[in-house]
């Protein structure tokens, strides 16, 4: 359902500039003033504004990063499907804070919203996704997992 919204050239494409540009110990974040690289790395064309709108779209650390989930999650909601934009809105729709994070519950309920899956397989995506050390879901990098194959996608 959620699988494919990345084609594996662009995602690697994407593994590639992230290991170029990123700093020799972290090769899953780069710096914010290199967004432009990345995107000409990967063939996307952005003008001024709409690489400030994407740093507002991405959840930007203090250190000034953007992590490879995050810019995974951002063109999966830029390119994915009706459904991928619809759980991703929902998921930004819990989190008041824009974290990139929810609780268990909040988690479980968006993907059980509107009979979107059974509980049962949303405990079972659940025990897949990235936990903070908060006990918290990154939805940021349950998406990119789903998006990448690195986490299973459900039914």
């Amino acid at each position: 359902m959620i699988s494919n919204q990345i084609s594996e050239e662009k995602l690697a494409k994407i593994n590639e500039a992230f290991k170029n540009l990123a700093p020799k110990e972290k090769d899953d974040l780069i710096f914010v003033d290199q967004l432009e690289n990345l995107l000409l790395e990967i063939e996307i064309s952005a003008s001024i504004t709409e690489r400030e709108n994407i740093l507002q779209e991405l959840s930007i650390d203090q250190e000034g990063t953007i992590k490879r989930d995050q810019f995974i999650f951002y063109i999966v909601q830029r390119e994915g499907s009706t459904t991928i934009q619809e759980l991703i809105r929902d998921f930004k729709n819990k989190d008041k804070d824009y974290t990139g994070y929810l609780s268990s519950d909040d988690f479980l309920a968006v993907l059980t919203d509107n009979n979107r899956m059974s509980e049962n397989d949303a405990t079972e995506m659940e025990r897949d996704a990235p936990i903070n050390s908060k006990g918290e879901v990154d939805y940021f990098g349950f998406i990119a997992g789903i998006a990448t194959g690195e986490i299973p996608d459900f039914k």
